[in-house]
Order: C-alpha cells, then sequence, then structure tokens
C-alpha cells in the first residue's frame, strides 16, 4: 500500500499520516490490527492529537475491546468538543 510506505520511508513522526494509514486500515476488517498500531503510533508522537483519537476508540470496539475503548474515551473527553464525539 503506497500510503504506508510513504509513512515508514518518509513520514517517520508525522502525526497526520499515521492517523490517515491508520483510517486507511480501519476500513478493512482483516486489517484492524494495522489500523490500531498506526493510530497508537499518532498519539504517541502528539497525545493531544485528538483526530486520532476517535478512530482509534472505534477500531477498539471492532476488536472487541471495550476497556481500552473506554478508557481511551475517558482520558481523551476532557480534550474534545462535544461534537466531536457525534458518533456515539
Amino acid at each position: 500500500m503506497f500510503i504506508t510506505n510513504a509513512v515508514r520511508t518518509n513520514l517517520k513522526e508525522n502525526v497526520r499520516a499515521f492517523t490517515l494509514c491508520g483510517q486507511v486500515h480501519a476500513k478493512d476488517p482483516s486489517s484492524l490490527d494495522k489500523a490500531r498500531v498506526y493510530l497508537e503510533k499518532a498519539l504517541v508522537f502528539n497525545p493531544k492529537y485528538t483526530d486520532a483519537v476517535i478512530p482509534l476508540v472505534e477500531v477498539y470496539g471492532q476488536l472487541k475491546q471495550q476497556q481500552k475503548s473506554i478508557e481511551l474515551y475517558v482520558k481523551y473527553s476532557l480534550f474534545m468538543k462535544r461534537s466531536e464525539w457525534s458518533f456515539f
């Protein structure tokens, strides 16, 4: 996948790139683990990058990791505007 290779080779710490890769992988149920890894890396590089939070909460839910999903929601709900949580 081109985006994945670009992140690995050229954009090592680009939070937005990791988030986009995670979102792309989240579309394919067989790639949910890859999506989780990319989205978690985005939050490692920038713990307040809320654009990675919602997709990661969704991925945790799809992976049946509800406790992680809840913990992430609670942790980041303080940083995010209520309108950003509209999927709940």
